[in-house]
């Protein structure tokens, strides 16, 4: 009798286990279940500088399916801030203008105080204050220049003035130019309508200019003659 051949029978046991591997195996099976699992773990790894230091931090973002979502990003503690799209960073309050308060002037000490007219041309006006009395010397105001394009003209700031209007004896007009009585139908008002000093001719101008203001109070003119005492 003849001994069996051991290497054949090895090489068809091989050749048979082989056949029986790749039947089990059914073709896609691995791709499909490589991408499935790419999808529920597929994160993207994001680097960013450290001001101060140089380093770099690394955090991992989870990505969502649906656009629109909110995404989670972890840092290395493994805490997650939510952050979503279209999100406005909030402003900080503005600060309110808060006003200067300005003591009254001490006793016997005159205090003179040009609201306008000073190193420039136009809006002329100067209160002199002494005690619990205010006189106010011209109320004019100023043209438009090249640097104040879409304005007519410009006003003194009175607000000095309507704080203390209860202080307010006068208004003394030295003539009739606009630069010196031109803002009279503006400021009347807010500063209590105090009577009104002038010579005849700025007295007829400022009167004259008044009919076109009917909602402005009506004035309290004196006309200076010049041998008053």
């Amino acid at each position: 009798m003849k001994k069996p051949d051991n290497k054949q029978n090895t090489s068809s046991r091989r050749k048979n286990s082989r056949i029986r591997v790749l039947r089990s195996e059914k073709p896609g099976t691995q791709k499909a279940s490589e991408s499935s699992s790419a999808r529920t773990t597929k994160r993207r790894v994001h680097t960013t500088p450290n001001a101060p230091t140089g380093r770099r931090k690394t955090t991992t973002q989870k990505s969502s399916s649906k656009r629109g979502g909110h995404n989670k990003t972890y840092n290395k503690k493994g805490s997650h801030s939510k952050s979503s799209r279209g999100n406005k960073q909030q402003k900080a309050p503005k600060k309110q203008a808060t006003s200067t308060h300005i003591p009254d002037p001490k006793e016997g000490v005159l205090r003179v105080i040009p609201l306008g007219g000073v190193e420039e041309i136009g809006k002329n006006m100067t209160a002199i204050e002494y005690g619990n009395d205010i006189i106010i010397v011209d109320a004019g105001f100023q043209f438009s220049e090249d640097d104040t394009p879409g304005i007519d003209f410009i006003i003194p700031n009175t607000t000095y003035l309507e704080e203390r209007k209860d202080k307010i004896r006068a208004l003394f007009i030295t003539h009739g130019h606009y630069d010196h009585i031109g803002a009279i139908p503006y400021l009347m008002d807010k500063i209590g309508n105090p009577p009104i000093y002038s010579r005849e001719f700025g007295a007829l101008i400022i009167q004259k200019r008044q009919v076109e203001f009917p909602h402005a109070p009506e004035l309290n003119m004196n006309v200076v003659r010049g041998d008053e005492t």
